[in-house]
C-alpha cells in the first residue's frame, strides 16, 4: 500500500499498525472452522465487534482498517489468539531511510522480480488451484524467492534486508499455508466472487511488499 491502511499506534513504545495479511489469513481459517460462507462470517465477526458487516468487508479488501487498538484486541479475544497477533511493527520511520546506491538498487530489483514472479504464478494459477498447480511447484517458487533474498544479504541495507526476509518468512509463508488448507486448490466459498478473491490477495501482498521498498525508492 502506500497502504490504504496507514493508521499507526504506539504500543509498548513501538510504532505498530494493523496486519492485514495476518487478518485475512486468520479470517479464512476461522471461517472454515465455523463451516459457513465468507459473507455470513463477516456478519459473525461484525456482531462480535459491534460494527457493521461492511466494515469487516472493507478490512478484508484493505480499504481501511480498525479505528483503534481496542477493536484489534477485541478481535484477537474473539478469535482466541495471543494479544498483538494482529499488529505488526512499522518497519521504520522516514528519517531512517536513505537512498540506495546503484549496487543496492540492483539487488533490490532482483528481489522485486523474484517476488513478482511468485505472485504472478499465484495469480495465473488462480490461487494455486489444484488443476493448475501442485504443492511441490508452489513450494519451489516460494523457496526461490527466499533464496534470492538471502543472496542479497551483502548488498542490501540491513534493515531493508531484514524487512524483506520477514515479508517472505511471514507473509508469503502464510500464502502457502492458506493454499495447504485447500490442498493447493483454494476454492472460493459459493457466496464470494472468485476473481475478486484473486485480485484482492494479489494486490494485497504486492502492496505490502511495495510498502517496504517504496520509502527507499523515493528517498
Amino acid at each position: 500500500m502506500v497502504s490504504k491502511q496507514t493508521r499507526i499506534w504506539m504500543v509498548n513504545d513501538r510504532e505498530v499498525q494493523f496486519d492485514i495479511v495476518k487478518f485475512n489469513h486468520l479470517f479464512k481459517v476461522k471461517a472454515q472452522e465455523s463451516g459457513i460462507g465468507i459473507t455470513k462470517y463477516e456478519e459473525v465477526v461484525a456482531d462480535a465487534l459491534s460494527v457493521d458487516s461492511s466494515t469487516i468487508h472493507n478490512w478484508r479488501f484493505n480499504l481501511n482498517g480498525p479505528s483503534d487498538t481496542e477493536k484489534v484486541y477485541s478481535l484477537e479475544k474473539f478469535w482466541n489468539v495471543e494479544e498483538n497477533t494482529l499488529l505488526k511493527e512499522v518497519i521504520m520511520s522516514k528519517t531512517e531511510v536513505t537512498a540506495l546506491t546503484d549496487r543496492e538498487l540492483a539487488a533490490l530489483k532482483n528481489v522485486y522480480n523474484s517476488v513478482k514472479t511468485f505472485m504472478d504464478f499465484y495469480y495465473n494459477t488462480d490461487c494455486f488451484k489444484k488443476d493448475k498447480c501442485d504443492k511441490e511447484s508452489a513450494n519451489r517458487m516460494f523457496y526461490r524467492v527466499k533464496e534470492n533474498v538471502e543472496a542479497e544479504y551483502v548488498d542490501l541495507k540491513k534493515k531493508l534486508y531484514d524487512a524483506l526476509y520477514e515479508f517472505v518468512e511471514n507473509d508469503l509463508q502464510e500464502l502457502l499455508d492458506d493454499a495447504e488448507l485447500q490442498d493447493v486448490e483454494s476454492e472460493p466459498y459459493p457466496d464470494e466472487d472468485e476473481e475478486g478473491i484473486k485480485n484482492q490477495v494479489y494486490s494485497g501482498y504486492m502492496d505490502a511488499f511495495k510498502n517496504i521498498i517504496d520509502p527507499y525508492l523515493l528517498a
